[in-house]
C-alpha cells in the first residue's frame, strides 16, 4: 500500500496545514478561508509548496489535526486515524504527511438527458460522463452523480430495449479474433517492456508535466514522452498466464492510461486560461472573454485525438447571472 486516503471533513473541522519549514501556507494562498478552502485550491496550493522546495522529507506537506484534541479526532474521524496509524503516524497527536493526488475526472463521454452517447447502444453514467459537473467537481457530488444519472442511465436502458431495439448487430467476421490476438500478444512475446516500468513511466510525467499545475513547455514534452511509452507499449511482455496475473491487468489497463492521459495533455494544451480544476501556471487567471467553450475529442484516423472547441451555451441561466454569482 501506497498511502491512503485523508478526507476534507478533517479540514473542514479545523485541521491545519504546514510545509517543511513548518509555515501554515494556506494563510498566503487563501487568506480568507485557510485550509477550508475548496480542494482544488488547497491541492493546488499544497503541489506548488512542494515544487518550490519547501515539502515535508516525507515529500509532501504536513497535516495538523491535535489542535482539536485527541479525543474529538479519534471520536469523530476513527477510519482515518486507524489508517495512519498504519503508516505509523498518530494523527490525533501529530503531524502527519499528506499530498494531493488523482481522484475525479470532470470530462468523460459527452452524453444527452437521457444519459445516451453517440455510439449506438452506449449509455453511461458516474465519472465517466462529461459536462455533469462543469470545470470542478464540488466534494460529495460524485456519488449523487452516480445515483442520479445511475437511475437515469438503467431506466433509458430499459425504455430502449422495450422499444423493439433488441435486435443486435452482426459482429463483423474476424473481429473478435482480432481482439484475441491484439490482447494475447504481450503473453506470447519472449521478451519485452515491463508494464510495471512503463506504468510508473506515464504516472510520473503525468504527476510532474500534466498534474496540478500546468504550463508550456512541459505539456509538449509530457505529450512527447507520451508517444514514446505508446510506442514501447506495443513491445510489453506478461510473464505466467492470462488468470489472475497483476503484471496482465496492468498491461491491459495501460493502453487506455496512454489515451487518457493523451487526451487530458493535449485538452489542457489547447485551454490557455485557469478554469476550476485546470489550472495553467502560464494563464493563471480565468478568461470568460476567451474560455466559454467544451473541448470534445474524437478518435482520429490515425488514432490520435481531434479537438473541437463546442461553445457553451447557457440555457438554463444568463452568462451574466453566472458571473454575478461567481463574483459574490
Amino acid at each position: 500500500m501506497a498511502g491512503a486516503l485523508l478526507e476534507e471533513g478533517l479540514r473542514g473541522a479545523g485541521a491545519c496545514l504546514y510545509n517543511g519549514d513548518g509555515e501554515r501556507f494556506m494563510l498566503r494562498y487563501a487568506p480568507g478561508v485557510a485550509e477550508r478552502a475548496t480542494r482544488d485550491v488547497v491541492s493546488r496550493s499544497s503541489y506548488l509548496e512542494m515544487i518550490a522546495g519547501r515539502a515535508c522529507p516525507e515529500g509532501g506537506v504536513r497535516i495538523d489535526a491535535s489542535p482539536l484534541g485527541a479525543e474529538f479526532v479519534l471520536k469523530t474521524f476513527p477510519g482515518m486515524a486507524e489508517r495512519c496509524r498504519q503508516f505509523h503516524y498518530d494523527l490525533a497527536r501529530g503531524r502527519v504527511p499528506v499530498s494531493p493526488t488523482a481522484h475525479f475526472f470532470m470530462g468523460g463521454a459527452v452524453i444527452d438527458a437521457d444519459c445516451r452517447a453517440s455510439l449506438e447502444g452506449l449509455f453511461v453514467a458516474g465519472e465517466d460522463s462529461g459536462g455533469i459537473h462543469g470545470a470542478n467537481r464540488l466534494g460529495g457530488n460524485g456519488i449523487c452523480d452516480s445515483c442520479v444519472y445511475g437511475r437515469l442511465a438503467g431506466k433509458s436502458i430499459a425504455r430502449s430495449l422495450c422499444n423493439g431495439k433488441r435486435a443486435i448487430r452482426e459482429t463483423r467476421r474476424g473481429q473478435v479474433e482480432e481482439a484475441i490476438d491484439r490482447l494475447t500478444r504481450p503473453i506470447k512475446r519472449p521478451a519485452g517492456a515491463d508494464p510495471f516500468e512503463l506504468r510508473k513511466a506515464l504516472q510520473e510525467l503525468n504527476w510532474s508535466k500534466v498534474g496540478v499545475a500546468r504550463k508550456e513547455p512541459d505539456l509538449s514534452e509530457g505529450l512527447s514522452e507520451i508517444e514514446a511509452i505508446d510506442a514501447e507499449s506495443a513491445t510489453m511482455r506478461v510473464t505466467g498466464g492470462a488468470a489472475y496475473n497483476m503484471q496482465y491487468a496492468v498491461a491491459l489497463d495501460l493502453r487506455s492510461m496512454i489515451d487518457v492521459s493523451r487526451m487530458v495533455a493535449t485538452s489542457a494544451q489547447m485551454r490557455e486560461e485557469t478554469r476550476g480544476a485546470h489550472f495553467r501556471q502560464d494563464f493563471p487567471t480565468q478568461r470568460d472573454d476567451y474560455g466559454l467553450f467544451n473541448i470534445i475529442l474524437r478518435r482520429g484516423a490515425d488514432g490520435r485525438p481531434e479537438l473541437e472547441k463546442r461553445p457553451v451555451l447557457f440555457k438554463y441561466k444568463p452568462l451574466e447571472e453566472c458571473q454575478r454569482y461567481q463574483k459574490d
